[in-house]
């Protein structure tokens, strides 16, 4: 029997949900390595841009690796007659291979070819050097920058491709409503990292609404010099090299796994974009732009950090806010802090989360954060919605997350429930806002010639019908189980379910599925009453400390 651990693997399904049921234990083995790895490499400064010290599992698949030693040591020991072990990267394979030798295992370990995106030194040169390119000369010629002329309060955020409507009217997703906690709305200012806006007319588009627009944004692109960004290249290749001791994993030698990492971010945007945020901070400072307050939509990833160490060294007196505005699966090790972070000073002063609920297990690693509680400015439509049974129709909604691997497992299951139940319930599937429509077709093209309609607009309106949400990753499946909707999790078929509702009291209405006759019985079961407390989890508190220096 072949166990497959590839990324892009298929496991059998017992060991999709072994690999879920030890997620969190190898998830605290991963942080006691990441904090062991940031101090025997005495890890300070810009150093902490290393995408190693983040536990960031989007940017870095240390984490995912781990479950699958842990996965290939549990198939081994229960003699499940693995004879071969199936890879597709060297870091993995010299692991495997020295684990199936210490268990006296005949398998053999094969290499695959990876079909992952070249991120090869030389690749990541290229790339970035052309975005980087695109970054300083557009916003050049189209920008127009706005300079404050009083203390400003400094609001970190994104810029998508449609984050502006047909009328140049701003679309927040991060912060609707914020200005309602402050009396002058003219010191909030918005800085945005841009995502996805790397050609010219996505520069054009974006800046003459920008320019239209009513809201005040500090583009770091119009701030930075020329110097800045070949002062990132250079940075972004010498920062690689300050981790040079490589600790054991349970005795484990995987030196190969942690050099595959450090390899993935020589010359690539992923530790350029925090060194030119550390930068861009330089330069406001420098201009005599005044800070009242920093409000970080902290994620605890190397963007966050180096806004943070930006505004620690530049302007020390300023107080920093962490907003957590969003509910994900625990796997997203990131957004939990450690002991060691908290005592390197690369944390907000104060971490602020969406309900009450959350307090105690935001401290869960490390207690000594200070906690408090801020409105879910993204979550308020959610509590507009009023759910009667007999407006209840056979409205079925795919939310897409920000994975494209996770995405093709659910549409994969969409499309095969729809051949199943087609006739009788119509489909609807949602993507990620960082896909425009042609991305989405490009990249799942299996859509286009399907009955499933795309849901541009009117979310939460259907969310009021809607009998079944197919998704994972997305905080939308804290909004369906709220208000009474069953959620089908679809669990990834290579690794550990992503399931942001399995560790919130009360949610039951939920399942981990991993076929669509799973998705089909949960849709036909009973439906369970959920008595759940919403301000507990969304909470709509007006008078927060967030904005308050």
């Amino acid at each position: 029997m072949e166990l497959d651990l590839r990324p892009n693997g298929k496991l059998p399904i017992e060991y999709c949900r072994y690999i879920s049921e030890i997620e969190e234990p190898t998830r605290l083995k991963y942080n006691e390595y990441t904090s062991n790895l940031i101090t025997s490499n005495s890890i300070k400064s810009m150093g902490w841009f290393n995408r190693l010290t983040c536990r960031n599992t989007h940017l870095s698949n240390l984490l995912h690796c781990f479950c699958r030693i842990e996965l290939l040591k549990y198939a081994l020991a229960a003699n499940k007659g693995i004879d071969r072990v199936r890879v597709d990267s060297f870091g993995m394979y010299k692991a495997s291979q020295r684990i199936v030798k210490s268990m006296n295992s005949g398998a053999t370990v094969v290499l695959s070819k990876s079909n992952s995106v070249n991120s090869s030194p030389i690749s990541n040169f290229l790339k970035s050097c052309y975005k980087l390119a695109n970054s300083f000369i557009w916003p050049k010629l189209f920008g127009v920058k706005k300079i404050p002329n009083e203390k400003i309060i400094y609001l970190d955020t994104f810029l998508f491709i449609d984050s502006f409507d047909a009328n140049n009217t701003y679309q927040d997703r991060y912060y609707p409503g914020i200005e309602k906690l402050v009396k002058d709305k003219n010191k909030i200012w918005y800085s945005p990292t841009l995502i996805g806006i790397n050609h010219p007319k996505n520069f054009y588009h974006l800046f003459k609404a920008i320019r239209s627009s009513s809201k005040q944004f500090l583009i770091k692109e119009e701030w930075l010099k020329f110097s800045d960004y070949i002062s990132a290249i250079f940075l972004s290749f010498t920062l690689t090299r300050t981790i040079t001791s490589i600790p054991l994993l349970d005795n484990l030698k995987i030196e190969e796994l942690v050099n595959e990492e450090i390899r993935k971010d020589k010359f690539s945007m992923d530790i350029i974009n925090p060194i030119l945020i550390y930068l861009f901070i330089k330069r406001l400072k420098m201009s005599n732009i005044e800070i009242e307050l920093v409000v970080d939509w902290n994620e605890n990833q190397v963007i966050d950090r180096a806004l943070i160490m930006g505004i620690r060294k530049f302007y020390s007196d300023t107080r920093i806010h962490g907003y957590q505005g969003y509910i994900v699966p625990d796997f997203y090790a990131c957004k939990d802090p450690t002991v060691i972070e908290y005592e390197s000073k690369t944390l907000p002063d104060e971490i602020f989360v969406i309900g009450k609920k959350f307090i105690e297990d935001k401290k869960k690693y490390c207690s000594s954060l200070s906690v408090s509680v801020a409105p879910a400015f993204r979550f308020s439509e959610i509590k507009k919605i009023k759910r009667e049974p007999k407006k209840i129709s056979n409205t079925i909604i795919l939310i897409l997350p920000i994975s494209i691997k996770e995405s093709k497992e659910i549409i994969n299951i969409g499309l095969k429930l729809n051949k199943l139940i087609g006739n009788e319930y119509d489909f609807y599937l949602k993507q990620h806002p960082t896909y425009t429509r042609e991305k989405l077709f490009k990249v799942f093209p299996e859509i286009k010639n399907s009955s499933i309609k795309i849901l541009n607009k009117g979310l939460y309106s259907l969310l009021s019908e809607t009998k079944l949400l197919i998704s994972s990753s997305s905080s939308v499946c804290i909004e369906a189980s709220i208000i009474g909707i069953k959620v089908a999790i679809i669990g990834s078929r290579s690794g550990p379910a992503m399931n942001p509702l399995k560790a919130l009291e009360g949610f039951t209405n939920w399942q981990v599925c991993y076929t669509e006759k799973e998705v089909l019985n949960l849709l036909l079961s009973p439906t369970i009453k959920v008595n759940i407390e919403t301000e507990d989890y969304l909470s709509s508190v007006q008078f927060s400390s967030l904005l308050q220096s």
